[in-house]
């Protein structure tokens, strides 16, 4: 690969890679700035991936990319929340993923920034996504897109739909705590549902912003987006509709299932106070006797009989007695 002059960047700093498409599926990848500044100039469909907190990649997508200014900034945000903008005939998408790399927690979405046009697609990311991988394996094996628009629905479908799964898994434990509960076969702990809720929180936090993207992004017009595409950007919005009723309705299942625990802990709790005072009500009067008769002051009663320690001991079985039976009378017991 041929090495690059003091103008251009250092070779593939910030650069995943770069594709020049050939409309049927295919395309040739490569990673060398000095070919894509050349390419860059032609009237070929491209496809550029960069890393968008590497210094080269701001410089170029500020000052010779040819984005417009106001969506190159937005594209170059460090912290950003799902939404769309169209630019004459551009669009830019910023969206929010599931975490689909191995061992990595789904609910820690990573962040796409998409500028689309008739000839050029720009994708930014810091973290690795598998969304992109998947789709660069498909235009490796001739089955890929061949419109920018082709490119924006799998790019779409890719990010949303695979949330499905993790919603499942949410469901499924669910289903394990509330059997759990009903069975008494684990000890009862808010703690499952504590983090199956904060779950829930990351993932709509983002698909929210989402849902209300897809809703606008249908109503745009652009050359490169027909019909029947507006239609597929309809479904994923509804898709992103139902993924959001599904995770309030699972919310308000954690809810009942706090209410549940709430309501068992205090019952266990209620119940064995309950117990105690039962236990003190019996004992106090017996107590108050014993601390009476132990005092050392002379006068007390059969002081000098031999049998007047039984005597003590009958009479405060006869006062439990009594006091249990005035317990159950008044159904304390």
């Amino acid at each position: 690969m041929d090495e690059l002059d003091n103008t251009h960047p250092k070779r593939n700093e910030g650069l995943f890679f770069y594709c020049v498409l050939d409309r049927q599926g295919g395309a040739s990848f490569f990673s060398s700035w000095r070919t894509l500044f050349d390419n860059w100039k032609t009237d070929h469909f491209i496809w550029v991936h960069l890393n968008h907190r590497s210094p080269a990649v701001q410089k170029w997508l500020r000052e010779e990319s040819g984005v417009p200014s106001v969506v190159a900034e937005s594209m170059l945000e460090e912290d950003v929340r799902p939404r769309e903008y169209t630019h004459e005939d551009g669009l830019l998408l910023l969206l929010r993923g599931v975490n689909l790399k191995e061992g990595a927690v789904p609910e820690d979405m990573v962040s796409m920034r998409l500028w689309i046009t008739k000839n050029r697609i720009v994708t930014l990311r810091f973290r690795e996504n598998m969304t992109t991988k998947s789709i660069q394996d498909e235009l490796i094996t001739q089955k890929g897109f061949r419109t920018p628009s082709g490119f924006l629905l799998k790019m779409l479908d890719n990010m949303v739909t695979p949330i499905d799964s993790s919603i499942d898994e949410i469901d499924a434990q669910l289903d394990e705590i509330e059997d759990g509960l009903l069975l008494a076969r684990k000890e009862m702990t808010l703690l499952p549902t504590i983090h199956i809720r904060q779950r829930i929180a990351h993932f709509r936090k983002h698909l929210a912003p989402q849902r209300d993207l897809l809703g606008k992004l249908f109503h745009e017009h652009l050359s490169w987006l027909d019909e029947r595409d507006s239609l597929f950007i309809r479904e994923e919005a509804d898709t992103a509709i139902r993924y959001i009723e599904e995770l309030d309705f699972l919310r308000e299942r954690c809810t009942i299932i706090q209410e549940e625990v709430n309501n068992a802990l205090s019952y266990t709790m209620n119940s064995r106070i309950y117990l105690l005072a039962i236990a003190t009500v019996i004992f106090m009067p017996l107590t108050l006797m014993t601390g009476l008769l132990g005092i050392n002051v002379n006068g007390i009663p059969y002081s000098d009989s031999k049998y007047a320690f039984f005597g003590v001991c009958g009479l405060l079985g006869v006062m439990a007695f009594f006091l249990f039976r005035l317990l159950k009378r008044k159904r304390w017991l």
